[in-house]
């Protein structure tokens, strides 16, 4: 059996094109941590919503590294060039 008429599309989780990573600090702080390809800062969302329709603006980094010191249980996170 052939499957013709199905359209695979990629979809890009993050635009920037670089993986996020989020890890659980000894303290319980969520650490992000991504490559930073541009000069300045990138904008961290934090949301209860995989779709992101609640999402918060949680801080800015130019580093590449952001703490996020009150993580929810269930978060969902999101980093983008504020530039």
């Amino acid at each position: 059996m052939a499957y013709t008429r199905i359209d695979y599309r990629h979809v890009d989780l993050h635009p920037s094109g670089a993986a996020l990573t989020v890890s659980r600090l000894a303290n319980g702080a969520a650490l992000l941590q991504w490559t930073h390809y541009f000069a300045g800062a990138c904008e961290v969302w934090r949301a209860t919503k995989p779709d992101f329709s609640d999402a918060l603006l949680i801080g800015a980094s130019p580093t590449g590294v952001f703490v996020d010191n009150s993580p929810l249980p269930k978060a969902f996170y999101s980093v983008l060039y504020g530039g």
